[in-house]
């Protein structure tokens, strides 16, 4: 009896060609990190050491300049002396610049930094009003409320003349509203020569260069208050009564009281 030996065939596994082609990228991505991996640890302490230490860095970054725009010549130099003079870097300068001259109403800051300078930029308070007291001049009232000095001779336009008294920053910010209104509007019989703060009047009173005097109560129905002032005004000297006085302060009332002013009658 013959025996026959089972023949085994092997057969040899191929992968597909995309296969082979994705495999040989990642051994050869691997391959490269492993390269650039020790390229970089031979290196890397080579260069930390040129690296400048940060002392010396921030020697380098330091600006060397500064650059002034915007500030009048009255005021260039003190506002330089402050620059020159107040700690920290710029932005902490351009705060105190602020805070030592309250004419400064702003400052805005940028740097070149190739050429180490740094530009300061200033945008002055302008005036609504001038601020008196006690019959002397004592700075100028801003749009924002805030009461500023300047040197004589920065403001030369003709400004109505102001005096607050104790009326806190909102109420003054609400003044300078009312005056930018009718100076604007040009809706007083005559222009407006003072205002001033009267808590014993219930608000503020007016004098017209005319020599009219307006009790104007609080600060609101600015528009509305000098159109019917106007036209009340107009009629009351149709019959010559001379300096007036014209009592506002029952406006929201609809009521409008006018009466010869004390001066005129003696």
């Amino acid at each position: 009896m013959h025996r026959y030996k089972a023949r085994i065939k092997r057969y040899r596994v191929q992968t597909r060609p995309k296969v082979r082609s994705r495999r040989r990228l990642e051994v050869v991505a691997v391959l490269s990190v492993l390269v650039l991996g020790a390229g970089a640890a031979l290196t890397a302490p080579r260069l930390l050491r040129h690296l400048p230490r940060p002392s010396e860095l921030s020697a380098r970054l330091y600006p060397r300049s500064f650059v002034l725009v915007g500030a009048p010549e009255v005021l260039a130099a003190a506002f330089s002396e402050t620059l020159e003079s107040a700690p920290g870097g710029p932005a902490a300068r351009a705060s105190e610049l602020k805070s030592r001259h309250q004419i400064v109403r702003s400052v805005r800051v940028s740097r070149d930094w190739l050429a180490r300078r740094v530009r300061f930029k200033v945008e002055l308070r302008r005036p609504m009003a001038r601020l008196a007291q006690d019959g002397k001049a004592r700075g100028f009232l801003a749009a924002d409320g805030e009461l500023f000095t300047a040197p004589e001779g920065l403001f030369t336009e003709a400004l109505p003349e102001v005096e607050v008294g104790g009326a806190d920053r909102v109420e003054r910010r609400r003044l300078a509203a009312c005056i930018s209104d009718l100076v604007a509007s040009g809706g007083l019989p005559s222009a407006l020569a003072r205002m001033s703060w009267a808590p014993r009047l219930d608000g503020w009173e007016i004098r017209l260069e005319d020599g009219t005097t307006v009790l104007w109560g609080d600060l609101r129905w600015t528009g509305e208050k000098a159109l019917r002032l106007k036209q009340v005004l107009e009629d009351a000297r149709g019959a010559d009564a001379g300096a007036l006085t014209a009592d506002l302060r029952y406006f929201e009332d609809g009521k409008i009281f006018v009466r010869p002013s004390l001066q005129a009658s003696l």
